[in-house]
């Protein structure tokens, strides 16, 4: 038996998404915000705004955003964009 929760479940579209992005620091927190901007745009997702928490060390910002994601194609799509951005560490 496996202790996965959430072994054989799907997400089910569309669905409000919270989508956390940390970059490092090497660029300001405006220039971030417009990166990650761009990359929602191109996928056409429309969201809320950006919550910003600056780590303990300040070495890196994670950005979260609220989004309504219609399709499976379309979470992928956000993905593959935002792990294009400069200074990304990982997006949940």
């Amino acid at each position: 038996m496996s202790n996965n929760i959430f072994e054989g479940k799907e997400i089910q579209f569309p669905v409000i998404y919270d989508l956390k992005v940390v970059l490092d620091t090497k660029r300001t927190e405006d220039e971030n915000k417009r990166n990650i901007e761009a990359a929602l745009s191109q996928t056409g997702l429309s969201y809320q705004e950006f919550s910003t928490k600056v780590s303990s060390k300040g070495s890196y910002v994670s950005y979260s955003v609220s989004l309504l994601v219609p399709t499976k194609d379309k979470f992928e799509e956000l993905y593959n964009r935002v792990h294009l951005l400069p200074g990304i560490k990982y997006a949940l």
